[in-house]
């Protein structure tokens, strides 16, 4: 029935009700598994960047213990970063509840962008704009377009970040006088800030230390000799907890449906 009402022009009512019964029936499933594997995910990968901004602040102090230099103490102060400052965050029922933390981590990633800017003007930036290879070359600080398992690496870094939005949801339920023409603005505003943000991050990031990155742009900077680069590093923090709380929702309202009482 649906295959016929597919091929032909006929639009009747029950037909197209028959169809959407059989699709949103998965839907909730489906709402589940992107819930669960998106937001684990991207909830691992943010404890990893706590973790990767505590090493690269006692890497670069002479007199941190040599318990915290180790792997061990790391992941104790990754832990209670966790359970401090990033689980209790988690707790509310509506993703509007955390709109001024939100706001303000927010803020803090735009002053790391400006420092990123800022810091490749004033070293990297001046030398490497002389140095760029259009091809591969193994002696350029800076090649445009490589080729093979090089030229890749950075796919699954973008895709992740337009892909894992899966609280949209939730945000939507959160808006006043929410109607689709907003929260379509609203996502397109969101969405370009974010592409901004990534192509300013990545040209004047690359530009400043060519083929020297080689992983987060935030293991090459030395926070201790560099305070505006120690205030950035409380705003990612900040933004990492704020991110963290956002998936976790996503993902806990997935699976215990409860918490959408009340949400409209």
């Amino acid at each position: 029935m649906l295959l016929a009402w597919q091929r032909s022009d006929r639009r009747s009512a029950p037909l197209r009700v028959l169809r959407w019964r059989c699709w949103a029936a998965d839907l909730p499933f489906l709402r589940r598994v992107c819930a669960s594997f998106h937001g684990f995910s991207g909830c691992v990968a943010y404890v990893i960047s706590v973790g990767d901004i505590f090493r690269n602040i006692i890497s670069s102090s002479d007199s941190a213990p040599q318990f915290l230099r180790e792997s061990t103490g790391n992941r104790l102060l990754t832990a209670l970063v966790w359970l401090c400052a990033m689980m209790p965050l988690v707790i509310p029922k509506h993703v509007d509840s955390l709109r001024y933390f939100s706001t303000f981590a927010v803020s803090f990633m735009i002053y790391f962008v400006l420092v990123i800017v800022v810091h490749s003007c004033t070293h990297g930036l001046p030398d490497n704009i002389h140095k760029i290879s259009v091809s591969k070359d193994d002696d350029a600080p800076v090649v445009l377009f490589n080729s093979g398992n090089k030229a890749i690496e950075g796919l699954g870094v973008f895709m992740f970040a337009y892909v894992c939005q899966i609280n949209s949801y939730e945000v939507y339920w959160d808006m006043t006088d929410r109607t689709l023409t907003r929260f379509t603005l609203a996502s397109g505003l969101g969405m370009t800030l974010c592409f901004l943000l990534y192509a300013m991050v990545s040209f004047f990031g690359y530009m400043d230390f060519g083929r020297r990155v080689d992983g987060s742009i935030l293991l090459m900077y030395d926070p201790l000799r560099e305070p505006e680069v120690m205030v950035a590093y409380v705003g990612v923090l900040s933004k990492l907890c704020a991110s963290y709380s956002l998936l976790f929702m996503a993902c806990r309202n997935a699976h215990l449906p409860h918490y959408w009482v009340g949400c409209g």
